[in-house]
């Protein structure tokens, strides 16, 4: 919502309208409930991939610091060949890794991260319109970004553009809101 509230009030995407009124109400439900369920597959996947197993291994094997950057690349390099990858996307994606690192960090569980994953690609995708990661899925708000591409993420989505870095901010900020007193129990019980 932020994302798209910025972009808009810049003037970079254009509001079109509502998937309802071209492709009436029973496709987008389908269409929103297709891509709930895709995404709940891909935020599993990856999630269990990069923060289950390369986070929580190479935090065995070297340390937090090194664990976070090493699982981040290789989260960033898994999508290298989506499309409308460029030399920028995966630099985004880096801070994605360790955005979604971050509710593993403050909680050892992979159940935050996994939401936050399948929560980002979702409302990004499907309900807000973006492209997630250069796929172009179902979407509900209709719309056509077309600022400037090292801002908004171009056709990528806004994981390659500059606009994700106060989205991921403020939700690693949430976060630490979210999780304050599970961290404080978890410490006091060390």
């Amino acid at each position: 919502a932020f994302i798209f509230l910025v972009e808009y009030a810049a003037g970079w995407t254009q509001f079109q309208g509502w998937s309802w009124q071209t492709v009436g109400i029973s496709q987008s439900a389908i269409g929103l409930l297709g891509g709930l369920s895709a995404f709940i597959v891909v935020g599993f996947s990856e999630e269990i991939l990069s923060r289950g197993y390369h986070l929580q291994n190479l935090i065995e094997g070297l340390n937090l610091h090194w664990a976070l950057f090493l699982s981040s690349s290789v989260f960033a390099l898994l999508h290298l060949f989506n499309p409308s990858s460029s030399l920028i996307s995966p630099l985004g994606l880096l801070a994605a890794g360790y955005f979604l690192a971050y509710g593993w960090v403050r909680t050892r569980k992979l159940w935050l991260p996994i939401g936050l994953h399948i929560g980002w690609n979702f409302f990004e995708g499907n309900v807000f319109g973006f492209n997630v990661s250069g796929l172009d899925t179902f979407r509900l708000l209709l719309h056509t970004p077309s600022g400037p591409e090292f801002i908004t993420g171009g056709t990528f989505g806004p994981e390659a553009g500059l606009i994700a870095i106060p989205a991921m901010l403020l939700g690693a900020w949430l976060v630490k809101l979210y999780t304050r007193d599970r961290v404080k129990i978890r410490s006091k019980n060390a």
